[in-house]
């Protein structure tokens, strides 16, 4: 299990590791997930549904994690979202 993807997109940029670098990771860990036989769950949060931050650096995270949340679903079996406790499944 991978708790949580904004947390580690959070540590990786606080790092300053930059996009395309992130982004190549991400691709490395679907790359390890369709080796795996194990069931692999990865949580995230949904970021996208809110208001749009005014800030420049938290909008370019925003942005950043639903680019990452969409490479994770296209690349997964199957992709739920959790609304008010009740899952969605979304494929």
């Amino acid at each position: 299990m991978l708790d949580c993807v904004t947390l580690w997109l959070s540590n990786l940029q606080g790092a300053g590791v930059t996009e395309p670098i992130i982004l190549t990771r991400v691709a490395a860990l679907l790359e390890a997930m369709r080796k795996t036989k194990a069931k692999v769950v990865i949580v995230s949060n949904e970021l996208g549904l809110g208001l749009v931050p005014a800030e420049p650096a938290v909008r370019a995270f925003r942005d950043i994690a639903g680019r990452v949340n969409q490479l994770l679903a296209t690349g997964a079996d199957e992709a739920h979202l959790v609304v008010s406790g009740i899952p969605v499944r979304l494929k």
